[in-house]
């Protein structure tokens, strides 16, 4: 009886632990549909700084369309513009959800689209010229967005643009003709991106275009910039050692610090293109673009694959493969990306993770219960 206590005492424990963690949220994963189910996929590729807003694109019969998805709401498509063939995708929002940006085909052309609530979807500073466009990511309230025109002379061309400045086209760094932009500050006064595919840019209103090199002159060299901070405070991405060219890796980057190369999974796994990251630095999300395998990277605790970090949580993913994550909470604590369902079709999914103080309490709880349940020791593999 004395035994029986102790145990239930101990689930009781790991049962509270687990609930208050999160603020009442215990973790949880769960893919989240598609538009069309015939032929189904869909992929989520932004998501607002509190979590609640989850932006993307999914098939809809023939094409594609843009997402807006809400635990309440589910997936809403965002519509088309005017087109024989129509198309749209979102890959970026802002950080309060009202605003989210991406593709469509207007007419006979590839167009930079916003979708905000009151307006639906509308192309961004059209026309701007060249054979095409597109948007990649919202300042926090939507103001201000940023993209790239693409010539027919083979030259991509960043700009940033909103309504009460206008359009602003970046210029290019010498020897140098394609930029794109990737991510853009809460205040919309800084976008960083890739230059030619292989150096990483930091723009702003003062200084304009300039190779992270120049900021951070060393040993390692970015290549794409893919998020940021809304602070601006941190930025990570693609890069690798000079001389490494062959073994990109994850980094996170300052400017009071420098390049961090993320490195390896306890199981060897590099680390290799950052795709997002938490307000204050602490949690990075991204994939492996070799085996296909999202990754988590948690100040203190290093590189995990994200399947065996929710699985730890106790989470069932059997039959998911997680390929890319995508997007972070400000917080940290609600994650977005693609994978493959245990039907084999691509879909996208959201995972909400306990709060980083709250993890190492509720993961003892509950290894407790695990060894009195089995009465041995802890398990450490």
């Amino acid at each position: 009886m004395v035994w029986r206590g102790r145990f239930w005492a101990t689930v009781l424990l790991c049962t509270f632990r687990l609930a208050v963690a999160t603020h009442g949220e215990v973790p949880s994963f769960r893919g989240l549909g598609f538009l069309d189910l015939n032929g189904p996929r869909s992929e989520a590729l932004g998501i607002s700084a509190d979590g609640s807003i989850v932006a993307g694109f999914s098939k809809y019969g023939s094409s594609f369309q843009g997402f807006r998805w809400t635990t309440g709401s589910g997936m809403e498509g965002l519509g088309w513009l005017d087109s024989p063939e129509p198309y749209s995708d979102a890959v970026g929002i802002s950080g309060d959800g009202s605003t989210i940006v991406g593709e469509g085909r207007y007419g006979a052309n590839m167009v930079a689209i916003r979708w905000r609530r009151e307006t639906g979807v509308e192309p961004v500073a059209f026309p701007l010229g060249g054979i095409s466009s597109d948007t990649m990511a919202a300042s926090a309230d939507g103001s201000f967005v940023t993209g790239f025109r693409d010539l027919a002379n083979g030259e991509r061309e960043g700009f940033r643009w909103s309504e009460a400045s206008g359009l602003r086209l970046f210029g290019h760094l010498p020897a140098t003709n394609w930029e794109q932009p990737n991510a853009i500050s809460g205040d919309g006064s800084i976008v960083v991106g890739t230059v030619n595919g292989n150096d990483a840019f930091y723009w702003d209103q003062t200084g304009g275009m300039r190779s992270f090199r120049d900021l951070s002159p060393g040993a390692f060299r970015a290549r794409s910039a893919w998020a940021m901070t809304a602070d601006a405070k941190w930025v990570v991405g693609i890069g690798n050692e000079l001389g490494e060219i062959a073994t990109d890796q994850a980094f996170r980057w300052s400017m009071a610090s420098g390049f961090e190369g993320l490195g390896r999974a306890e199981d060897g796994t590099i680390m290799h293109r950052a795709m997002a990251v938490s307000a204050d630095g602490s949690i990075i999300v991204g994939d492996n673009y070799t085996t296909q395998e999202a990754f988590i990277w948690r100040e203190g605790h290093g590189a995990q694959r994200l399947k065996d970090y929710l699985e730890d949580l106790g989470l069932s993913l059997d039959g998911w493969s997680l390929t890319f994550a995508t997007g972070v909470s400000a917080d940290g604590r609600t994650i977005v990306g693609a994978g493959f369902n245990p039907a084999g079709q691509k879909e996208a999914w959201i995972a909400v993770v306990p709060e980083p103080g709250s993890l190492l309490v509720m993961s003892v709880a509950c290894l407790m219960v695990g060894r009195i349940r089995r009465g041995a020791g802890f398990r450490t593999s």
